[in-house]
């Protein structure tokens, strides 16, 4: 939410504008509310990304006021809310994993990753990620 509303603030940007809208997220955030959203329900609304960031590109902010039953099955909301795709973004250092599809096999620590390891979705340097603690990480 805080992306969209940050394109919104710094490029104008409208739902009008929109034809599509593709989130890179953790697989726990796409398998608990990347699904095609429906109208089937409040509950489902709220819980759904899709929903989520049509509600902040048509009304600018996505809290209580917003989350009413007249909303969840408005149509400008529900078709630019089946306009957004979650996909997996699994761009993984750790030793599980690895990046195999950047050159980084499975086994070596953040800190042992080529220095020209970038990130393949926003091309991002090494430098420029931030390790997490493995008792901060929830799967």
């Amino acid at each position: 939410m805080d992306a969209i509303e940050e394109l919104m603030n710094e490029t104008g940007l409208k739902a009008a504008d929109v034809e599509e809208v593709i989130v890179h997220a953790t697989r726990a955030t796409v398998s608990h509310g990347g699904w095609t959203y429906a109208p089937a329900g409040l509950t489902s609304a709220q819980m759904n990304l899709g929903f989520c960031i049509a509600m902040q590109l048509s009304e600018g902010e996505v809290f209580v006021d917003q989350m009413v039953e007249q909303n969840i099955a408005r149509p400008d909301l529900v078709d630019l809310a089946k306009r957004v795709k979650a996909k997996i973004f699994q761009a993984s250092t750790s030793e599980v994993y690895g990046d195999p599809e950047n050159g980084e096999p499975p086994g070596r620590t953040f800190g042992e990753t080529s220095p020209g390891y970038s990130c393949p979705v926003c091309g991002s340097p090494k430098e420029s990620f931030v390790p997490i603690e493995k008792s901060t990480v929830i799967q």
